[in-house]
């Protein structure tokens, strides 16, 4: 339904009372209202009088429970009615409750409309059962000798363009040279004052139509169809529309893409997925499906196999829940918002929702009675609503006072979930996470898409412990796509952000994606043949890094650091090197030089540590695109390198080529934390860090 326009039939003041109520809240409320779906009276072919009761038992917090209807000639389940009809405020009540009405107009005839009486107290929205009515027919006029030209009612009114129709007398269809429509904002529309919109075609019925474009918001507009017979021109009577509104009119795609500029990276489009006008709420998605559903659960969520949560087909970036791929961001083959709309339309990804809140102004507002928030460009003036829109639970619309929208980002922590952003009619939260499975609404947004990518290297080969930076060029330089990094094997050779690891030998492909562009890179990794340099000090340092990034005694790498991974972790403690047992190195069995290497191969101590840095000269240097310091011994003038490699913090791998992390097997008297040295290109600092949360590298020693 594209408006309805609504008479309030109420006495009591009308207050709109709304209470921000978390989702997955177990809050129970103290105020329950029986709300009960009358009749609708006094129908004719485009309005209709709706009636409801509201029994309310407690005291609402405000004293008052507002009451509405919903209304929708395409749903007949309730909660889409609620989330895609239009909401008809129908007044307040006072404690206890009582009736209320509503009239609502311009209604389309004979059609079929179903309703759903409500009343809101202290937040939550009580419903009553469905009901429905049909409009009554229009009283048909032909067209004849005396009246050969007929002006129909517009159809498919939008804030900018409509459908205008008319009729003409079928004696006349030959005789006639040409037919159309003359509009104008004034009155007594003429070509002198408005516009001549010629129809292509005449049916054999003698109706015609013309959709006019290019017209202005809330603007009332006068037409009258015409038949230009040569001689003379007949035309028939001037009847009259107004466009839908805007609220301020700055609500506007300029160019008929449907999105508007706003002034960031990306357009924003002026509707929900699956909606017909701004203040609809559209289809509900669960997030990675194209097709919108009526019923959301684990059972039916695409990406788990067999239903479960603990078994993710796509998507997942912690091998807790299955099979990890990394994949962070939806394909565009899995994008909704693309696959129904077509590229450049996507999902907005949290960067693009986090520049949308900051350089815009949120103003709470209401659109043809619904509520929502109008977001409005600092830098254009240009505007968006975004309606309240609910989540899907089931079958269940809840949350209704609030909007939700998801973003294309997984949420790396917990890839059973994603992103999404969230707001009540009133106030705008930081963005959270959702289930996957559930139904959330899509704002789409139009990008410039990605034309072209390649890799500084198609191949590269690579030692255990190297790194090595891919570098990606797109075109043209402009483009919006999200530009992500897959590695084929990630045992071999993980990639992040372009930044290759050589953890293990073998080989792996990597590949770089910009919306539909691709380029890849294939990797080797070759083992390393570890050989002690003689530095003159206490033990000989390997010539190279042992492969991959650790946490302090564990003994593989891993794909994400933090505490549910630690291989010590127990309840909030650790069960070994803590205070208990107070063991300060770590055995031969935690030592990952020692376990991987074997023989005489180990850890160094922080003693050790130490004593390279004091009895070296340390000289920071780039080898292989890759900064570190060339370390070299004040006796023997024998040399190492020592790569600034980084460390992993989560998923995330910090500050490669820029500084350098590396453990010790020793552990801090504090035992939370393990004793490491720390350099970048300005200093070298013997340290320490958390043990648990953080992957650094080892450089290996034997004696």
């Amino acid at each position: 339904m594209k408006n309805l326009c609504v008479i309030v039939a109420l006495l009591n003041l009308f207050i709109i009372v709304s209470c921000k109520e978390e989702a997955g809240s177990s809050e129970q409320h103290a105020v329950s209202v029986q709300c009960i779906t009358g009749d609708a009276e006094d129908i004719s072919d485009h309005s209709a009088t709706l009636k409801g009761i509201a029994a309310v038992s407690g005291a609402p917090t405000t004293g008052f429970v507002s009451v509405a209807f919903y209304v929708s000639d395409k749903e007949s389940d309730v909660a889409r009615i609620i989330s895609n009809g239009m909401k008809v405020p129908a007044g307040t009540l006072s404690n206890g409750g009582g009736a209320f009405q509503a009239v609502v107009s311009e209604l389309k005839p004979e059609t079929l409309y179903f309703y759903v009486a409500s009343a809101d107290a202290n937040g939550k929205e009580f419903y009553g059962e469905i009901s429905s009515f049909t409009t009554l027919s229009v009283e048909v006029v032909e067209p004849d000798e005396k009246t050969p030209v007929i002006t129909k009612d517009v159809s498919e009114r939008t804030t900018g363009s409509a459908l205008l129709n008319g009729r003409i007398y079928t004696a006349y269809l030959l005789s006639g040279k040409e037919a159309g429509f003359i509009i104008s904002t004034s009155p007594n529309p003429s070509i002198s004052n408005g516009q001549k919109l010629v129809a292509e075609e005449v049916e054999l019925d003698g109706n015609c139509s013309v959709k006019v474009e290019g017209l202005s918001s809330s603007t009332t507009y006068y037409y009258k169809a015409y038949l230009n017979l040569g001689v003379t021109s007949l035309t028939g009577q001037v009847k009259q529309f107004t466009t839908l509104a805007f609220n301020d009119g700055s609500e506007s795609d300029d160019d008929g893409s449907g999105a508007v500029d706003m002034g960031l990276s990306v357009k924003w489009s002026v509707r929900n997925l699956g909606a017909d006008y701004p203040e609809g709420t559209g289809d509900f998605f669960a997030w990675g499906e194209t097709e919108p559903k009526s019923y959301f659960s684990e059972a039916n969520y695409k990406w788990y196999i067999n239903g479960s949560s603990n078994n993710l087909k796509k998507y997942n970036t912690d091998q807790s829940y299955g099979t990890v791929d990394n994949k962070k961001i939806l394909d565009l083959e899995d994008d909704a918002a693309c696959v129904i709309l077509g590229e450049p339309w996507r999902m907005p990804t949290n960067n693009e929702w986090s520049e949308l809140f900051d350089k815009c102004t949120w103003t709470p507002t209401n659109v043809n009675g619904k509520d929502g928030l109008r977001v409005t460009s600092k830098a254009t003036g240009k505007s968006i609503f975004l309606p309240v829109t609910g989540m899907m639970d089931g079958s269940k619309l809840s949350y209704s006072i609030f909007g939700y929208y998801w973003f294309s980002n997984v949420y790396t922590s917990r890839p059973i979930t994603a992103w999404h952003g969230s707001f009540s009619s009133n106030s705008i939260y930081a963005p959270s996470t959702s289930y996957r499975w559930h139904g959330l609404s899509i704002r789409p947004v139009l990008g410039v898409p990605a034309t072209h990518i390649s890799l500084d290297n198609s191949t590269l080969k690579l030692n255990i412990g190297d790194i090595q930076t891919l570098t990606a060029l797109v075109e043209p330089s402009n483009m919006t796509d999200m530009v992500s990094w897959h590695s084929s094997n990630e045992g071999v050779a993980p990639v992040i952000n372009g930044v290759v690891i050589a953890t293990n030998s073998g080989n792996a492909k990597i590949t770089v994606t910009a919306g539909s562009q691709s380029a890849t890179c294939d990797v080797s990794v070759q083992a390393v043949s570890y050989v002690p340099v003689d530095l003159g000090l206490s033990v000989r340092w390997a010539n190279a890094n042992l492969g991959g990034y650790y946490a302090w005694g564990d003994t593989s790498p891993k794909n994400r650091y933090d505490t549910s991974t630690y291989k010590w972790t127990y309840g909030a403690d650790f069960s070994k090197y803590n205070t208990a047992d107070n063991n300060m190195i770590l055995d031969p069995e935690d030592d990952a030089a020692h376990v991987i290497l074997v023989g005489s191969w180990r850890m160094p101590t922080y003693d050790e540590w130490t004593e390279l840095c004091t009895n070296c000269t340390w000289t920071w240097t780039t080898r292989d695109n890759v900064g570190g310091y060339l370390v070299t011994s004040n006796k023997t003038g024998n040399s190492i390198f020592l790569p600034a490699n980084g460390y992993r913090n989560d998923m995330i791998l910090q500050k490669a080529g820029s500084s350098g992390y590396y453990w010790s097997s020793s552990r801090k008297e504090e035992h939370n934390y393990a004793m490491c040295v720390y350099f970048n290109s300005g200093s070298i600092k013997p340290s320490y860090d958390h043990r648990s949360i953080v992957g650094f590298t080892i450089r290996p020693v034997c004696e």
